[in-house]
């Protein structure tokens, strides 16, 4: 049986050579998910998502597992460029499932740097993130609770705009 790792935050941004890089957190310890596990964080880029995905199958000698991923980082960039492509993939992966959060990464800063955050309580960016994700929603209304195809739906539907959460 392969080694397995679970993948907790994926982000995407601009490539400098290629159209995308991709960053993703695993954490190395696969029977936990729990947050308390070191992430491994590994980027890539590639000019299309089945190349950013081989590319990443092979870099790490671990079978990713997505069904735990909490936080999906776009920057800014990518966001005003088209997320339809990116999106799309991820929407049809049935490895993933469509209750993650959707971030955008706002400023001009790089999407994959907020997965290397270190928390003293949660080794996982993701997990405190979408704590906090969690709490402006509930308590604030500050953040909109938009998850995957939900958002799929609204982008391609005309007349209507997603609103996603900003992360600075």
């Amino acid at each position: 049986m392969a080694r397995q790792s679970i993948v907790t935050d994926m982000a995407v941004d601009k490539g400098k050579d290629s159209k995308y890089k991709t960053t993703e957190a695993r954490e190395m310890t696969p029977n936990t998910a729990s947050g308390n596990a070191p992430s491994n964080v590994y980027s890539i880029e590639g000019d299309t998502i089945a190349e950013l995905s081989t590319k990443l199958n092979r870099g790490i000698a671990t079978h990713p597992i997505y069904s735990h991923m909490y936080i999906l980082a776009i920057s800014e960039v990518i966001a005003e460029e088209g997320l339809i492509e990116f999106l799309d993939f991820v929407d049809r992966n049935r490895e993933m499932r469509d209750d993650f959060n959707i971030v955008v990464v706002k400023n001009g800063s790089n999407a994959g740097d907020i997965l290397q955050v270190i928390y003293m309580y949660k080794k996982s960016a993701s997990l405190n993130l979408a704590r906090q994700l969690d709490i402006m929603e509930k308590d604030y209304g500050a953040a909109p609770n938009l998850k995957l195809n939900d958002f799929v739906r609204v982008y391609n539907a005309k007349g209507q705009s997603p609103a996603l959460p900003e992360s600075v």
